[in-house]
């Protein structure tokens, strides 16, 4: 009899053994301290019991070590932070929104969860532009600083980038105030009726809004953006990888200005301060050209040729079929 029982009894140890090790780990205290405070964050009402909330769950987050805070990531509830950062006091914004932004969101969930979490901030108007470049994993503050130590000089500025406009300042600012806003984005694709098949250019694509715009909520139309700087068409096509965009959406840095380089055909042609006049009216005159054999692209501008020579009396061989004033944007076809 005991020949079996010992057999069996280590049989039963090891199935012991198996089941303690498939068992979760317990969380760290710790973390479970920090995440009920956050919860009580959600809960304080407006005033001092918010600030208090606030000031209680910074020193338990700063408190943690990095492997501790990036466990911690894994235990947020992802739309209920978001909607807590929007509507933050000002007393706060500088500690708290920067913490929430640099450390939480550019750790971030997957891709999918990533785009799930764009469409739902879009569409239920629950966000501002930098939550929804941070929910992306655009970086633009550290890439424009990036830019602007190359053209801390006019004669840097020029060797670089000629007479173009770049819309970045040496000290790194500027950049977000000519970007296109995603509300602005969402209007005008929606009113556009975009279908998958059709090709978008970007004349000037910046950090890639447009095309990582189009690529999460417009799956199938194909997006071609060009940019001068470098720095952002690399952030561009980073963001693009981290999403899982598939080939339909590329970004290359291009100089518009180049004489050897030529408009490829596209259904529409999209355009926001990208280009000073002079590149303006050879894209212009490139446009006019493909429009003769091809009369259904469409320009869609705002402000970037509406000026100068490419004022509304210029719009020749043009006419205007869509004016969207809510948000700026004109769409011109060929007449």
């Amino acid at each position: 009899m005991t020949k079996y029982i010992l057999p069996f009894l280590l049989i039963l140890s090891m199935f012991a053994a198996h089941l303690r090790a498939q068992d979760p780990p317990a969380p760290i205290p710790k973390l479970v301290v920090c995440h009920e405070l956050l919860q009580a964050v959600t809960r304080a009402p407006n005033g001092p019991p918010y600030f208090s909330a606030v000031r209680a769950w910074l020193v338990s987050f700063q408190a943690l070590t990095a492997t501790e805070q990036r466990a911690y990531v894994n235990m947020l509830p992802w739309k209920e932070l978001i909607e807590l950062t929007q509507n933050y006091p000002s007393y706060v914004k500088s500690s708290f929104y920067q913490l929430v932004k640099d450390r939480f969101l550019y750790w971030g969930p997957d891709a999918n969860t990533r785009k799930e979490l764009f469409r739902w901030a879009l569409e239920s108007k629950n966000s501002n532009d930098t939550t929804l470049d941070v929910l992306l994993g655009l970086n633009v503050r550290l890439v424009s600083l990036k830019v602007a130590s190359t053209i801390r000089t006019p004669e840097a500025r020029q060797a670089r980038f000629g007479n173009e406009e770049i819309w970045q300042s040496p000290d790194g600012a500027g950049m977000s105030d000519s970007m296109t806003d995603y509300a602005s984005i969402h209007k005008l694709f929606s009113r556009l009726r975009i279908v998958p098949g059709q090709r978008v250019i970007d004349m000037g694509s910046g950090f890639g809004r447009v095309g990582l715009y189009l690529g999460i909520m417009y799956p199938g139309v194909r997006f071609t953006g060009f940019e001068i700087v470098s720095e952002r068409v690399e952030e561009a096509n980073r963001v693009k990888k981290l999403l899982e965009l598939g080939d339909e959406i590329e970004f290359k840095t291009q100089d518009l200005s180049a004489q050897d380089f030529t408009l490829p055909l596209a259904d529409f042609y999209y355009a926001f301060c990208p280009v000073n006049e002079q590149t303006g009216l050879k894209l212009w005159n490139e446009l006019g050209k493909l429009s003769a054999s091809f009369r259904d692209l469409k320009l869609i501008y705002k402000l970037a040729l509406d000026k100068g020579q490419l004022e509304r009396k210029s719009i020749e061989p043009f006419e205007v079929v869509d004016e969207f004033s809510d948000i700026g944007f004109t769409v011109l076809k060929r007449k």
